[in-house]
């Protein structure tokens, strides 16, 4: 073979094998996209609902919800080119976890692969997140 032929087939292996590792995609039409992986849990009742574009031009949305006694769920949505959640935390705190695949903080910064806001009780609000 060929040097310019092992150097090509080096540098195509590397860049695969950069794209593998990392959770930010681009879409066809040029748009960055990552999922959304979102935990919430509480001792309490609480509610989170997220909705997001995805690469598709599709709108993915989920709903999750706690009863009283500790519980714990998780929202996933693939290749999310933006997305919305909102939250309710009604008789205890409420911890909302997001995981760095591929979307911005919307909580400050990701620490150890995550990120992540407690919001008290009685209280209600919204997030977006968006690739990085």
């Amino acid at each position: 073979m060929k040097k310019s032929t092992i150097t090509m087939i080096t540098a195509t292996a590397l860049l695969a094998a950069g794209c593998a590792s990392s959770s930010v995609s681009t879409a066809p039409d040029g748009d960055l996209s990552g999922d959304l992986v979102l935990r919430a849990s509480s001792a309490g009742k609480w509610s989170v609902s997220c909705s997001a574009e995805t690469t598709r031009g599709n709108t993915a949305k989920d709903d999750i919800k706690g009863r009283s006694g500790f519980d714990f769920d998780v929202i996933v949505l693939r290749d999310v080119v933006s997305a919305s959640c909102s939250y309710v935390a009604e008789d205890e705190p409420l911890t909302l976890t997001l995981s760095e695949e591929g979307l911005s903080c919307p909580f400050g910064a990701y620490e150890n692969g995550t990120c992540e806001l407690v919001i008290a009780s009685g209280q209600s609000g919204s997030f977006e997140a968006s690739p990085e």
